[in-house]
């Protein structure tokens, strides 16, 4: 079910409500944790409505520094953007390397794997391309051409199942198609692709239920690190 469905779902639940938190979402919560802070969160303050929205990165920071959400839930963002605001560490994540299932270069070195199927890639504008680049980079594969730049679940999902395309996205994005076994992990081996998932806010956010809110995603990731690990690589 999507967070859109979700927040409709909360919203007709309890259409007298008054309380509305905003909350802003990137796209590695969307898919298993924030449904799971979703659905926990509501049972805890039916009197809330959550008020999501998604988007890239840039998108969302503009509008937590306009007060047009109270928190951002997502990757770490970047040094130079913390100024007048905080971070609370959730959980750590990885860029992972998928393919079909029964891709035919699943076995094979990866940078080999790279150089002859068509690769997905984040958007440059996206917080985990660095590190992407960066492992290009130690590959020997600088300035490698993407077929498309997307963090898209639906559209990255659909251009892998229908093609030998290889795309990096975190991990959080494409973990219950790695668990049904539509996508495959192809082993990367750096653990330079790993960051840190939290919660990014104003110093002065005092928004009414962001407290709970932001303790119930704190109880989600660490029930979240004591589920067995799901996703693992192809041998």
């Amino acid at each position: 079910m999507s967070v859109q469905a979700l927040e409709a779902g909360a919203a007709a639940l309890h259409p007298g409500t008054q309380g509305r938190l905003r909350v802003g979402i990137l796209p590695t919560v969307a898919t298993r944790f924030f449904p799971r802070v979703v659905l926990r969160f509501g049972a805890l303050r039916p009197d809330m409505v959550l008020a999501v929205e998604t988007g890239p990165h840039h998108y969302l920071m503009r509008l937590l520094r306009e007060g047009g959400i109270d928190l951002m839930i997502g990757r770490l963002p970047g040094a130079s953007e913390m100024a007048g605001l905080s971070f609370d560490h959730l959980y750590e994540e990885d860029v992972v390397l998928v393919g079909r299932a029964g891709h035919p270069l699943a076995q094979h070195p990866v940078a080999e794997a790279l150089v002859q199927a068509p690769v997905i890639l984040p958007p440059a504008s996206a917080l985990i391309r660095p590190p992407v680049d960066a492992y290009l980079a130690a590959l020997g594969l600088v300035g490698l051409r993407p077929a498309v730049e997307t963090v898209s679940l639906a559209l990255g999902r659909g251009i892998c199942i229908a093609s030998d395309a290889l795309w990096f996205i975190s991990r959080g994005v494409v973990i219950e198609e790695l668990d049904r076994g539509v996508l495959v992990e192809l082993p990367a081996g750096a653990r330079f692709l790993s960051g840190a998932v939290g919660m990014t806010r104003q110093q002065t956010a005092t928004a009414p239920g962001l407290a709970a809110l932001e303790q119930v995603a704190r109880d989600i990731a660490r029930q979240q690190a004591a589920d067995p690990p799901t996703g693992r690589a192809v041998p």
